[in-house]
């Protein structure tokens, strides 16, 4: 049983080792990803969400900026 699952894993390596080269960089995709988000949605994003994100998430005392 384990031969017959053997050449299915080395396959998955060879096919993964193969992504991994061709993947691009992580900054990338997420400008390709908020690239794809509509101005709309954009202005609906807390001009202080990165100082006070305890606030939008959690309900904690906002921060003065």
């Amino acid at each position: 049983m384990a031969t017959a699952i053997q050449p299915k894993q080395s396959q998955r390596d060879e096919e993964r080792s193969e992504t991994i080269n061709a993947e691009r960089p992580i900054w990338e995709t997420v400008a390709e990803i908020g690239a794809q988000i509509p101005d709309d949605e954009w202005k609906k994003v807390p001009e202080d969400s990165s100082i006070n994100y305890k606030r939008h998430l959690y309900g904690a005392p906002a921060k003065s900026v």
